[in-house]
């Protein structure tokens, strides 16, 4: 294991070239680091948590094409990391994967800012109304 100090964002982001998979923390997990895991081409391991703070990374990665890094519980997440570890087809499945992940991001509704803007505008339509 190699643990870095702190750095300048643009150093800090090619860290992410020494990382195969990312293990999301918890009780409180990502969003930021979420996304910039996944646009440095770095899949990221979670589970859906018992409450908001831990449930946002699932509900990025579940807007993806990336659902079998989303664990059902804490039991499964380990399960998850540890097989990921340990095949031995983790590694070639990472380097086919990694290169297309920005694209696979960029395609899917978690980048769909359009979408996104149109149902924030229905609900300052219906909160207007109130």
């Amino acid at each position: 294991m190699l643990l870095h100090g702190p750095a300048e964002h643009y150093r800090y982001l090619q860290y992410y070239d020494q990382i195969d998979v990312a293990l999301d923390a918890f009780p409180y997990n990502g969003g930021t680091t979420t996304m910039e895991a996944l646009w440095q081409g770095v899949p990221l391991l979670t589970f859906d948590g018992d409450r908001w703070a831990s449930r946002t990374s699932q509900t990025i990665i579940r807007r993806t094409p990336l659902c079998e890094f989303v664990a059902s519980d804490l039991s499964h997440y380990v399960e998850l990391a540890v097989g990921l570890a340990a095949s031995n087809k983790t590694p070639e499945k990472l380097r086919t994967l990694r290169p297309r992940m920005r694209e696979l991001l960029l395609q899917s509704v978690a980048c769909d800012t359009r979408r996104l803007a149109g149902a924030m505008e229905v609900i300052y339509e219906e909160v207007y109304e109130l």
